[in-house]
């Protein structure tokens, strides 16, 4: 005799019987009545199962072994079976037989076994036959291999559609009727294009559109026995949000992983094909279902089952996950898609992530035309053609802007024609070819913004939930009678497993993730006053590209003239001092000036001084940066430097010191003591409202004898600090101002910073 074996869980239409009629072997005579009522080390006469799942067309194969020698009694209702038992080299069997034919794919026996004067001993175990051999269904599309994953648990922290094992049995999902699930076999093409400010907004964006939220609240759906009514009954316990700070490994590369302080452009191309959702609603009790579908008991694989009635001091949730996963895969989008992702350093960008991906692909259509979709920029990127398609104002951005920036890439192909780099020859034919289609997003075209709002956009179907509508559908068909004794402990075990689950999965996802570290503030790490051409050339002062004094390449932006500025024209635009305004005299050419901020993840030196010296006079520790005052405007201006002071990486007090670093310097107008230009995160924007002006004021608020040890800002105060001196008259004085204040900016988005126009705008 072959003792049971559980295989598969598959089901579809089905025949429920569990009203209760007996239906008792007649037995006079137990030749095992002394024997114990259950064998010793088990924990019942069923061995603590819930659930078998029985080849109806193979019954011969199924014997199910118990564990008492005892006659046991039995209760049931069933058109097509009943069962018989006897005892085979020391063990007792359960035997099932068939006395008529089963029409449906799915018949599922309440059956309850007791033994004579032992009411605690009673148990009841559901018992679902199943015939493979059952069309059930009108539709195709769950017989392909693409749709396999229904079923499949998952771990949603993992590279999409990551499996693990069948909680729902795909053989069974397979026979659902079309009340059950829904197939929409529908083509269209979708292309998405956003800037991200950082890290956790990409995956954030790219994760809702996939139709997962990890920043979702989990409710700890605490649940205990009635025993009253014996009905499920929620204990209200807090909410918890799993932390912000985790983000999902969608099978990008171990640089986009470790990026910190980046932004990033997110562009996804799909072709979307077909779409499928198990309706999943139905097997829930409560709210609008009045009665359960009691249907997921063919659907579950009773492995699932068997774990989550362990003893519950012997259960480990992590365990369970790591077997079962997070969430169980019931609905997915179907097709081919490419995932572009371009990610650039922390810094005040004049240009939007998608540009600089732009400008990053460098590609140019093979007809000439124009490409600013970014989906198809990288289809032509992957098919490797190279151009120079760059707008002329951003023509700064040279081989060195990508050595500045930092750049990187990120490039994740799913289904479709593989090594076709061309987006047609990838999708060439693929509405006709469900073997070129692979699961492409939990989320589908039909979800409306209400319904992601409702469910916090998570698509995926949570394994704890799971879990408890089948512990309700377990709970809800026993009588008081049935669920005491060793059938209650049984129930007791499995709520507090699953209660277990609920209350470990927020922490589990969190370590499972990708950490997301708050993203590091910025600081000054150079200043300089660069010659310009003479007469405020249109287009420019542009930003460049150069080497700071430790020779690392930064992006050098031009300061703007705020509404301060002593020249009314020049308000909102670069900063130029070598007009007359600030000296009479010659002036062959414009003097801007410029500044570099870093990330402290990106830079471990810094400034802790900007000063206007004298060459003869530079002190020790400082250097010189960019052209002298004198520059084009006469050879009796004297041979004044903006000089700055770095942070000595060598010195005992570096630590100490980096927390000083600067990060912000102004331009002080003498004459009127108002700052007329500063560096950005510390500006004053066009067109500011009274409170920003008011916020600005007060963050350069400069006396005296204020210091940056003591008031973090400080002025240099002397004559012999004006930048202009010598050669004739100058008007507005320029001083230097510096600040260690910390910046109201943390984040490189463009908005952040107000970055001047260029002339001729």
């Amino acid at each position: 005799m072959k003792t049971f074996r559980m295989i598969g869980t598959a089901l579809m239409a089905v025949t429920l019987a569990f009203g209760m009629s007996a239906c008792n072997d007649d037995v006079d005579f137990d030749p095992y009545a002394d024997e114990p009522a259950a064998i010793e080390g088990r924990k019942d006469i069923m061995d603590g199962k819930l659930l078998f799942r029985l080849d109806a067309n193979n019954l011969d194969q199924y014997h199910i072994p118990v564990s008492t020698l005892r006659n046991l009694d039995f209760e049931y209702q069933s058109d097509y079976y009943e069962f018989k038992q006897e005892v085979v080299n020391g063990t007792r069997y359960i035997i099932p037989v068939a006395k008529a034919v089963q029409p449906d794919y799915a018949h599922i026996v309440k059956l309850k076994a007791s033994l004579k004067d032992e009411p605690e001993r009673t148990r009841v175990v559901f018992l679902v036959f199943y015939k493979d051999d059952v069309n059930t269904r009108s539709q195709s599309g769950l017989d392909s291999e693409y749709s396999s994953v229904l079923g499949k648990g998952t771990n949603s922290f993992g590279k999409l559609g990551n499996t693990t094992q069948s909680v729902l049995l795909y053989d069974a999902i397979k026979h659902l009727p079309e009340t059950h699930v829904t197939i929409n076999p529908a083509y269209h093409e979708k292309f998405i294009s956003l800037n991200c400010q950082d890290k956790e907004e990409t995956f954030k964006n790219w994760t809702g559109e996939l139709g997962l939220d990890l920043q979702k609240k989990f409710k700890k759906k605490f649940q205990t026995l009635d025993l009253v009514t014996l009905r499920p009954k929620w204990v209200e316990t807090e909410e918890i949000k799993s932390k912000l700070n985790v983000s999902v490994d969608l099978g990008v590369d171990v640089s986009i992983k470790e990026a910190v302080d980046y932004e990033f452009s997110l562009n996804i191309a799909k072709a979307h094909c077909s779409e499928i959702s198990m309706d999943m609603e139905r097997y829930e009790w409560g709210g609008n279902n009045a009665k359960v579908d009691t249907l997921l008991f063919s659907l579950v694989n009773p492995d699932f089952v068997d774990q989550l009635e362990v003893d519950s001091t012997q259960f480990d949730p992590v365990k369970f996950m790591d077997r079962w996963g997070t969430d169980v895969i019931t609905r997915g989008a179907f097709g081919a898609s490419w995932v572009y992702i371009y990610g650039r350093k922390q810094n005040i960008y004049e240009t939007t992530q998608n540009y600089d991906a732009h400008v990053a692909v460098s590609v140019t259509h093979p007809q000439n035309v124009e490409i600013k979709n970014m989906a198809q920029i990288f289809a032509m990127k992957m098919a490797g053609m190279d151009g120079t398609q760059v707008d002329a104002k951003y023509s700064y951005m040279n081989e060195n802007y990508q050595e500045t920036t930092k750049s990187l890439t990120a490039k994740l192909t799913y289904g479709g024609h593989l090594g076709k780099s061309e987006w047609s020859e990838f999708t060439n034919g693929i509405e006709q070819n469900s073997a070129l289609w692979t699961l492409m997003s939990y989320k589908l075209s039909s979800d409306t913004e209400t319904e992601a709002e409702k469910d916090e956009g998570h698509k995926i179907y949570p394994i704890e939930d799971l879990a408890f509508n089948l512990l309700d559908m377990l709970i809800i068909r026993h009588s008081k009678k049935e669920a005491s004794g060793d059938q209650l402990k049984l129930l007791k075990n499995y709520i507090a497993n699953v209660n277990a689950i609920s209350e470990a999965k927020p922490d589990y996802i969190e370590k499972n993730s990708i950490p997301v570290e708050k993203r590091s503030d910025m600081f000054l790490v150079d200043v300089m006053m660069k010659a310009g051409k003479n007469g405020k050339k249109e287009g420019d002062p542009k930003p460049f590209c150069a080497k700071d004094y430790r020779g690392e390449w930064r992006m050098y932006y031009p300061m703007m003239a705020n509404a301060y500025s002593p020249v009314k024209e020049d308000i909102y635009y670069a900063l130029e001092t070598s007009q007359y305004e600030y000296n009479v005299g010659i002036d062959r050419s414009d003097h801007y000036w410029y500044y570099a901020l870093a990330s402290e993840r990106d830079c471990n030196y810094g400034l802790l001084d900007v000063d206007f010296v004298h060459e003869k006079d530079i002190p020790t520790g400082y250097f010189k940066r960019g052209e002298c005052a004198r520059t084009d405007i006469g050879l009796s201006v004297a041979k004044h430097y903006v000089v700055v002071k770095p942070l000595d990486e060598g010195d005992k007090d570096a630590d100490a010191l980096r927390k000083k670093r600067l990060t912000a310097f102004a331009i002080r107008d003498k004459d009127t003591e108002k700052i007329i230009a500063s560096t950005g995160g510390s500006e004053l924007r066009a067109n500011a409202y009274q409170s920003e002006i008011d916020t600005f004021n007060n963050f350069w608020k400069v006396d005296a004898d204020k210091t940056l040890e003591k008031d973090s800002i400080k002025l240099h105060n002397s004559k012999d600090n004006y930048f202009y001196k010598g050669g004739g008259i100058h008007y507005h004085q320029l001083q230097p101002v510096i600040s260690n204040k910390k910046l109201r900016i943390n984040r490189s988005t463009q908005e952040s910073v107000w970055h001047p126009k260029r002339w001729g705008e």
